[in-house]
């Protein structure tokens, strides 16, 4: 169970970093991504033309430079080591390809290069980096294992996988990636280790209530891999939905439960991350949050390795930030896309 303690005379028990990170909004010239293994959000303003800028937690991985602007960006990550930078466009008409460009001293040098998918005609999902020099390709065909060799230009195929997938949620803390199948009822783990793709145990869901990719994620707590999905109450009246649950399904990883059950009581749209392995739930019409702790002791409620909680505490507001120019702290920014073990919000859920 975590360690936590409130004084009584305390009115917030979470608050923002005391360092926090500024970067431009996304707007019609200016693109935001976040690279969710580095934990660093990359600013591309006019397709890299006038600058691309890199920011994250750790200081000295911070840089900007600039690039030629060769269609809509879709991703962009580094590297681990920051030694190579990966780039998929919006490229229709094409095979699935990633562009690379060769870093040193986190500056560009002048050797690019690209690589195309296995698959003819497959769509490129996405990609996620493993290892400093691995990167998967992650399309609707299946997850293809490369080894990048950025002295010869050349990216070698390791291991290959087939699976039907639309969408997909990766965990860098755990190398495991979530691919979505059978139109959101069947979500398929793999492991992503010592070179290879390792095929984990599936989570069938109920067919009547196939998931969408922004109600699901994964992430790391107590030791173990969980794919959270956002379950929202289903009524006969449309207008009055049920309240909200987030469902922690076991994806790798020894516990005494494989199924935990937060019940939020709220209704609308939610962010979750995990700090010190408690789960923070973040409602956005109330502008407060939720804590749970899935190590707290329990009761079962009937079902067999299945455990519900209820929050700590009640739902309290995130301390006001006081930062100069900041702008109100409301809702934490509510992007889309973003991970556990970094100071961001996780995901979305909701309608």
């Amino acid at each position: 169970m975590a360690k936590f303690s409130l004084d009584d005379s305390e009115e917030y028990y979470i608050k923002l970093s005391d360092q926090p990170k500024r970067f431009d909004a996304d707007s019609p010239v200016t693109n935001v991504f976040f690279d969710d293994t580095n934990g660093q959000v990359f600013t591309v303003r006019s397709g890299g033309v006038t600058g691309v800028t890199v920011i994250g937690m750790d200081n000295s991985k911070n840089t900007s430079f600039r690039m030629e602007d060769r269609g809509p960006i879709i991703s962009i990550k580094f590297s681990p080591d920051h030694k190579i930078l990966a780039i998929q466009r919006n490229h229709e008409s094409q095979n699935p390809v990633i562009e690379f460009v060769n870093f040193k001293d986190l500056a560009p040098t002048n050797v690019e290069y690209s690589h195309t998918c296995k698959w003819k005609n497959a769509k490129l999902v996405g990609f996620v980096w493993p290892k400093a020099n691995e990167i998967a390709f992650v399309t609707d065909h299946g997850i293809e294992l490369l080894q990048v060799l950025p002295e010869k230009k050349q990216l070698k195929s390791l291991k290959s996988t087939s699976f039907s997938g639309a969408w997909f949620s990766w965990c860098a803390l755990s190398n495991i990636v979530l691919l979505a199948g059978n139109n959101g009822a069947l979500l398929q783990p793999f492991l992503l280790n010592n070179s290879s793709i390792t095929k984990l145990q599936k989570l069938e869901l109920d067919a009547a209530r196939p998931v969408v990719e922004r109600d699901v994620f994964l992430l790391r707590l107590c030791d173990a891999t969980w794919c959270a999905v956002f379950r929202h109450g289903v009524t006969t009246n449309v207008t009055a939905p049920g309240p909200t649950e987030v469902w922690l399904l076991l994806v790798s990883g020894t516990v005494s439960h494989s199924t935990h059950i937060l019940k939020t009581g709220l209704v609308g749209r939610f962010a979750v991350n995990v700090v010190d392995d408690l789960v923070v739930v973040h409602h956005q019409s109330s502008q407060t949050s939720l804590l749970f702790d899935i190590a707290e002791t329990v009761g079962t409620d009937g079902h067999v390795g299945q455990v519900s909680h209820a929050p700590l505490l009640p739902p309290a507001p995130l301390r006001p930030a006081r930062v100069p120019d900041l702008c109100p702290m409301c809702m934490y920014g509510w992007k889309r896309e973003v991970v556990t073990h970094h100071a961001f919000p996780v995901r979305i859920g909701g309608s």
